[in-house]
């Protein structure tokens, strides 16, 4: 988006600084150089957060200091731009939940054998490995005039509609030819009468409920990849403020938990109700896909995307795209606690249903309606209830003691109460819930990683040097993460359980002469490491997250603030600091289109790779036989991978085995994702070989990754004007808010007209975002409020003396 829509008539920042001499014509009142730089960098700090539709300024964050308080500029979101926005959260975190967990029980229930399930849940997930990263690409490199994320929305819906219902109502979409019932068989020595199992052995029938499965569930993630991926990266660009984020965010996570609340509950209501459990499923799927299908034409009807600042900027290729992705450390820490985080939740979700069918077995506690599904949808009902009510305290100790804080103690919290499972007996179904109610708490406090996300996002926009902001490329990973977890994450308990005696349920008959699935018996040995995985495994991966989490960066009001301003000064050409690092980084305006160009070429390598060509003169023959190398060696991968699925196939019918070919799945997935990547940049690499890259363009792109392009004026690059002029980098900014060293000392009133007059000059200046109206009309902003910012920031002597 851009960043600099008010100039007014300044001249450009080159023009600015390219006079010493000038130096001396201006007048601080300070002339300490960090006291000016301090300035500097809060007052573009306070004009960046004023350009984006500030309405009023909080005298906190979010984000606090130990000694010090930074104001950091907030851009408030409209309750109906909140509202519509979380919408579809309601229906998608239900989805996933009823995948996760019920559906499962489902296809189980119609006789789809488990071992196929898992391996096309499996399947989904590989080819989601390689469906998500393109998306995200896709999304950030559209330059339509209706914007990135919400034509892909829009035009995906009804496909993620249809999926749902085709996924969930296969019981009543396609019923089976030989039901099974029961017959009564006589008498018991009690009395009660015994019943007979009768049909319901055809093989053909369940074989059929594994594929259409397997089908469903491939297209369900392909239409989740078209639509949501969008959806997850539209989140931060409604605001650049972090605090609006982080009220944004809490909104959607209220709303998810809700969803899912329904989506836990609906099924075993339905069914208590008396309809059949495939008409239950039929009838949550149909509510569920409706919703969503509504909900998304409600937030393309009210909410419209920023489009004027990416029409002109060229979209930047995939591989290149993605290792400037890895090359941000905040991004880095997130990456590794979600993969952590996402290893014990889809251990816990996976065993779920064990858990409560062959340990707790509520249904042998003597209560007369109480089933197994009942209880857990009872228990999920609880849980999400107890988020709901925890997410506002987490909003709370955010507020308190600084979100980084909260943060952290939310997933230390989240660690310590899933450990309390290791309490609950056999057929204690009380305190099992009471645990529950307990562990639900923390599950309040996720939309503060959300919220760090967006940070991360700002923060590589001011790092990458590239001026552009890819937020669909950080936050798919946030979800493919845990995709690509759940693989191995949700297969290797059930393994570990098979290996150690696990006999499968069956269908039979109840006391009542109706069918139902039947839990076998389990001896003690399967039964202690379903709690055991249950209990403490999601405990051990929470601590271990949580002392990665402590390596986060980004942790201040300060950092904060300092990232905000850096962005100011990059897109009015000034080189800005890292506030991570220390270093100066670059202004995107200070590259030629030619640098560029060449850049998204150079960076297709990794940095090892890049200085290897620097070290060869510019020439990529000393990094092309080892491309090759690697490719033709993850080429064999692929190949054996493929084999092997092939191969073991039949092994899903071994109860022993059925892990290999789900296992070698996961591989091939990783592998022929890998294949492509490392494809992607062997034929750049061979693009280039010819056209060895210039020595002085390798040795500005590798300084500018390090902070430290303005060290060495042999490459020709101008003195940084932030460290050598910064009295004038403070005029360009009085400039560029229309106020002179008379009018600030005379308090700012000519300032102010003249701020008002560029206003009227530069209706753009307020980008199309956080608004809602079928008109789209944009949002006036109050001129008293207008004029109470500028005057405050303006004609504020406090920033003077304001100690950094």
């Amino acid at each position: 988006m851009a960043r600099d829509k008010l100039r007014g008539e300044v001249a450009p920042m080159a023009d600015v600084a390219g006079s010493s001499a000038e130096v001396s014509t201006v007048d601080s009142g300070d002339t300490s150089q960090d006291s000016l730089r301090r300035r500097i960098l809060r007052l573009a700090n306070y004009q960046r957060g004023f350009q984006f539709k500030l309405q009023r300024i909080r005298p906190r964050s979010s984000f606090k200091d130990d000694d010090d308080e930074y104001e950091v500029a907030t851009t408030e979101i409209q309750t109906c731009v909140k509202a519509s926005f979380a919408a579809p959260q309601f229906a998608v975190l239900a989805l996933y939940m009823l995948l996760a967990v019920h559906a499962t029980l489902l296809y189980e229930y119609l006789g789809a054998p488990l071992a196929y399930l898992a391996f096309f849940t499996a399947l989904a997930r590989s080819i989601d490995v390689f469906t998500d990263p393109i998306m995200s690409w896709i999304s950030d490199a559209t330059r339509w005039r209706w914007g990135r994320r919400l034509p892909y929305m829009v035009g995906g819906c009804l496909f993620y509609g249809t999926a749902i219902i085709l996924l969930l109502g296969v019981g009543v979409i396609r019923p089976t030819d030989d039901t099974a019932t029961c017959a009564l068989n006589g008498t018991d020595t009690d009395g009660s009468n015994l019943y007979t199992l009768v049909g319901g052995n055809n093989e053909d029938d369940k074989t059929l409920y594994a594929y259409w499965y397997g089908a469903t569930f491939v297209f369900f993630y392909l239409c989740d990849t078209v639509c949501n991926v969008p959806y997850n990266a539209l989140g931060p660009e409604l605001s650049d403020s972090s605090e609006a984020r982080q009220g944004l965010y809490f909104a959607q996570s209220i709303l998810g938990f809700l969803g899912t609340l329904i989506g836990a509950i609906t099924p075993p209501l339905l069914e208590t109700a008396g309809l059949s459990k495939e008409w239950a499923f039929f009838v949550t799927g149909a509510f569920f896909a409706v919703y969503y299908v509504s909900a998304v034409g409600n937030l393309a009807a009210n909410v419209a995307e920023r489009v004027e600042g990416f029409q002109g900027q060229a979209a930047v290729p995939l591989v290149p795209s993605v290792l400037r992705s890895f090359g941000n450390a905040p991004f880095r820490v997130l990456l590794a606690s979600w993969f952590i985080d996402s290893i014990g939740w889809y251990s816990l979700a996976s065993i779920l249903p064990f858990y409560v069918k062959y340990y707790l077995q509520p249904s042998k506690a003597g209560i007369e309606f109480m089933t197994d599904e009942i209880f857990l949808g009872f228990a999920l009902g609880a849980l999400f209830i107890s988020a709901i009510i925890g997410t506002p305290f987490w909003g709370f100790v955010a507020r308190r003691f600084g979100r980084y804080r909260a943060w952290l103690a939310y997933n230390l919290f989240n660690g310590l109460s899933n450990g309390l499972y290791i309490i609950v007996q056999p057929q204690d179904w009380k305190t099992a819930i009471v645990v529950t109610v307990f562990n639900g708490i923390p599950f309040g406090g996720k939309f503060l990683s959300d919220a760090n996300l967006a940070d991360t996002i700002d923060y590589d926009e001011l790092s990458s040097g590239a001026g552009e902001r890819r937020e669909a490329q950080f936050t798919v990973f946030s979800s493919l993460v845990p995709k690509l977890v759940a693989i191995p994450a949700q297969a290797l308990p059930l393994a570990i359980i098979s290996a150690l005696g696990f006999i499968e349920s069956s269908t039979g008959c109840d006391a009542d002469g109706e069918t139902t699935t039947l839990a076998a018996e389990q001896n003690e040995t399967v039964k202690f490491a379903i709690q055991l995985i249950f209990a403490f495994f999601p405990t051990f991966t929470n601590i271990v997250s949580f002392v990665v989490k402590l390596r986060y960066p980004i942790t201040t009001s300060k950092d904060l603030a300092l990232i905000s301003a850096g962005i100011s000064l990059h897109q009015r050409g000034i080189a800005a600091e890292d506030p991570l690092t220390g270093m100066l980084l670059m202004s995107p305006k200070d590259l030629t289109e030619e640098d560029k160009a060449l850049g998204v070429s150079f960076d297709h390598f990794y940095a090892s790779e890049q200085r290897k060509i620097y070290l060869n003169d510019g020439n990529v023959g000393a990094i092309l036989w080892g491309l090759g190398g690697q490719l033709g060696m993850i080429g064999v991968c692929v190949a054996c991978s493929l084999y092997g699925v092939i191969s073991t196939f039949s092994l899903l019918d071994d109860t022993a085995l059925s892990w290999a070919p789900c296992f070698l799945q996961v591989v091939f997935g990783m592998t022929l994702m890998l294949f492509a990547f490392t494809l992607m940049r062997f034929r750049e690499a061979l693009r280039v070989r010819h056209t060895p890259f210039k020595k002085h363009f390798m040795r500005r792109w590798i300084k500018k990754s390090q902070g430290r392009l303005f060290d060495d004026d042999e490459d020709g690059g101008a003195q940084n004007p932030l460290l050598s002029n910064p009295q004038l980098v403070l005029q360009r900014l009085r400039a560029d808010s229309g106020l002179s060293d008379d009018e600030e000392e005379g308090g700012g009133a000519q300032a102010i007209e003249a701020r008002r007059a560029a206003f009227q000059r530069n209706k753009s200046y307020y980008p199309p975002t956080g608004y809602v109206g079928s008109t789209r009309n944009l949002v006036q902003h109050n001129e008293e409020e207008r004029e109470r910012f500028i005057r405050r920031i303006l004609s504020d002597k406090s920033l003077d003396n304001d100690e950094a």
